[in-house]
Order: C-alpha cells, then sequence, then structure tokens
C-alpha cells in the first residue's frame, strides 16, 4: 500500500475554519483553539482597566507553543493584524542563533506599518503631519496657540483598532473637547499596544511609544482611495508596482503580503500619498486574486511565503482580466467626513 505524503505543518494563532478548508494539503495548527474574537481587549476603548491580562497571555500562550513546537512547523499564517502583531513580536525574540525555517516580517516592520507616526517618519513624500501629547497640557496648548496644521485637519489614534479614534478637527474648541475626552479614554485604548511593544521593540529608539499622542495629519479633499496589494518575499524582493515600493524598502519589510491604502488626487494623478500600510493580507480580496492571478489561491500563497518560496503561484493573468472588474488593484473608495465609502471599479 501505498503511504500518503506527509502534509506540511503550517502554524496560525487563532483556530480558523475557512483556512481549514480551503488548505486541506496542509496540516494547520493553531495555540489558540477558539477562533479570532470579534471583540477583545486590544480593539477595546471603552475598558473599565487597563489590565495586560488578555495580552499577557495570548503572547505567554504562542511563545510556549513556538518555543516546544516551532521545529516541526514548516510554515505560517497569518490573517489578522492581531496575529501579524504576536507572531513577529514573539519569534523576533527567539535567539538570533537559532535557526528558523519559517519566514516571518521582523517586528519592527509590522510596528512601523502600524503605528501611524513612526510610518509617516519614514516616508519620502509624507502628508504633512504632526503629533499632540494628550497628556502635556503644555503641549496641547501651544499646538492651539501655534497651530502647524490648518484648520481642518484629521486626528488619529496612533494604531487604529476598527478605525476608533479618527476625527476631522475643525476648530481648536473641537479639539479642546476631543482631548479632553480622549484623556479618559485613550491610556485604555493604547494599553496593550504598548505592552507588546515594552515586549518586542527597542523603546530607547521610539520613545513616542510610551506616550499618550495623537497623530494630526492634513486633512486631503478631492481623491480617491485606492487599496493597493503586493508582497515582499524573505529576500526582501518587493512585489508592488512602482509608488508602493520605498516605504516597503525603507522599514525593511520582509516575508509577508501587504495591504496599502493611498489617496490620489483626482485633479493629478500623480499626487499619490500614503493613508496606511497593514502588514497582512485583505483576505476579502480572495476572488480579485483568483481573476486576476490564474486561478491562485490567495491563501496557498501566504503559507508558500513563509517558507521561503520565490514562486508563490500569484502570476498576472494580464491576456484576460488583470486590470479588469476583479483586478487587485481595483478596489477604489472615497471619504468623505471621516466616512469611508468603497465600490469596486476598472
Amino acid at each position: 500500500m501505498e503511504t500518503s505524503k506527509k502534509r506540511a505543518k503550517i502554524y496560525k494563532v487563532f483556530y480558523d475554519e475557512e483556512v481549514i478548508d480551503q488548505c486541506p494539503e496542509y496540516e494547520m495548527v493553531f495555540s489558540e483553539q477558539k477562533p479570532h474574537p470579534e471583540y477583545s481587549r486590544l480593539a477595546n476603548d471603552a475598558a473599565k482597566d487597563t489590565s495586560m491580562e488578555y495580552m499577557r497571555n495570548l503572547i505567554t500562550s504562542v511563545e510556549t507553543y513556538l518555543k516546544k513546537n516551532i521545529a516541526d512547523i514548516n510554515g505560517l499564517f497569518i490573517k489578522h493584524d492581531i496575529e501579524a502583531v504576536i507572531i513577529s513580536a514573539v519569534l523576533s525574540r527567539f535567539k538570533r542563533d537559532e535557526k528558523l525555517a519559517v519566514k516571518y516580517p521582523s517586528y519592527e516592520s509590522v510596528f512601523l506599518c502600524n503605528h501611524k507616526y513612526y510610518q509617516r517618519t519614514r516616508e519620502r513624500h509624507p502628508l504633512h503631519f504632526s503629533y499632540i501629547n494628550i497628556d502635556n497640557d503644555d503641549d496641547v496648548d501651544q499646538f492651539i496657540r501655534n497651530p502647524i496644521l490648518k484648520y481642518p485637519f484629521f486626528l488619529k489614534a496612533l494604531e487604529l483598532q476598527r478605525s476608533l479614534h479618527q476625527y476631522i478637527i475643525k476648530d481648536c474648541q473641537q479639539l479642546k473637547e476631543i482631548v479632553s475626552e480622549l484623556r479618559i479614554v485613550l491610556p485604555n485604548y493604547n494599553a496593550e499596544k504598548k505592552y507588546v511593544n515594552e515586549y518586542a521593540l527597542d523603546l530607547q529608539k521610539y520613545p513616542l511609544t510610551s506616550k499618550n499622542i495623537m497623530i494630526c495629519e492634513e486633512f486631503i479633499s478631492d481623491c480617491l482611495q485606492l487599496n493597493w496589494e503586493g508582497w515582499a518575499d524573505h529576500q526582501g524582493t518587493i512585489f508592488t508596482y512602482g509608488f508602493t515600493d520605498e516605504i516597503l524598502q525603507d522599514i525593511s519589510f520582509k516575508s509577508s503580503f501587504v495591504n496599502i491604502e493611498l489617496w490620489i488626487r483626482k485633479t493629478n494623478y500623480d499626487d499619490i500619498r500614503i493613508i496606511e500600510v497593514n502588514p497582512r493580507i485583505a483576505s476579502s480580496y480572495q476572488n480579485q486574486y483568483r481573476s486576476s492571478y490564474r486561478g491562485a489561491n490567495l491563501y496557498h500563497s501566504i503559507i508558500k511565503l513563509s517558507m521561503g518560496h520565490t514562486d508563490i503561484g500569484v502570476i498576472p493573468n494580464i491576456q484576460t482580466n488583470f486590470t479588469g472588474l476583479y483586478s487587485c488593484q481595483s478596489v477604489i473608495g472615497t471619504r468623505c467626513d471621516g466616512q469611508n465609502r468603497t465600490r469596486k471599479t476598472n
């Protein structure tokens, strides 16, 4: 009797029935036996305290599992923001001389994607931006007396979860009112992100991570919003197109898919600015990948990328529909008054 071929073992933090169904060729293993929680402390801006219990327990669980099983794991599957954060944080703390078969983005590169202020400092042509330390009265008063940005401007939390704490500030009175509210809720909102940064990041290199600051950005209007997909392999070779390459190179982003949101000014299509960089797939784009890339299975490509493959099965289907309705570059939206309305177009 022919012996069945042993399946490669692929690790994902949270149990996921969809991933199991989509990837029958692989043995999916999980350290958390429940699905990703729709409402977790990482997104809980109304927490009653700043307890780190959820995040501490999650990191400990992932760390314990990987230390015990990493030698048997052939690949990784990162689907959610929190999985990109936790996996990169834990693996980045492994001993440098410990050879790992799996490929993963460094925690610093994931942090630079997620942290709105430090991400802007790495962009070559950023939007006009500054920050306010909401715990510092002098800092707030100085900004009100001598605003670096003209009204209206965007005020955003540094590491967004579910798009919470984004505001269009129209005058100094509104700014004062929002800051008063943020002094109550922002420390709790930031608490778990600070915990992960203390666990895995060089805080001397990024001192603002320990402060409750909000980023201020110039108000953008009359623009299209484009979601741009791509990936970088373990050697740092970037598979996107032109204007998104620079930021990924400058933060040394490797071994992961990436979803980048961009502003494109309607009056000048050469005026393209980054909104944010998400260090993971947009899993809702599976149909776009399948149509645009000759039937590519996005989930299989994620796994192959983490295994160090250079051919991950994503080959442009140029002869048929690469730039058509289901192209990965075709998801465009507009933002009006802080609301995001997304539509698909050619």
